[in-house]
């Protein structure tokens, strides 16, 4: 089940590049589908990009190349305004219900 979407740019962008946000959820609540203010992760999808291509490159085992640092100080305003947005805006439908 995919729980990520892209964050419009409008509510937050990345800190240190200006680029798109990820916003992953991982715990939400289960009656009305709401993610949890601890339940998400929040990421740059142009980091996320290098190091999808840096996985299907590197075929062994070689230091990822560190393209942002993710210190909380730069980041703590952005992703507090994604866990807003996604707490009013984003439910998750779990689609693994009613299957047998």
């Amino acid at each position: 089940m995919d729980n990520s979407f892209k964050l419009p740019a409008e509510v937050a962008t990345c800190p240190e590049c200006g680029g798109a946000l990820q916003v992953e959820v991982t715990e939400w609540i289960e009656a009305t589908g709401i993610p949890t203010e601890s339940g998400m992760v929040v990421l740059c999808q142009q980091a996320e990009d290098e190091f999808g291509k840096w996985m299907d490159e590197s075929g062994k085992y070689s230091p990822m190349p560190e393209s942002h640092e993710y210190r909380h100080s730069d980041w703590e305003s952005e992703i507090q305004r994604a866990t807003k947005y996604a707490i009013q805006f984003c439910r998750v439908k779990d689609t693994t219900k009613n299957k047998e």
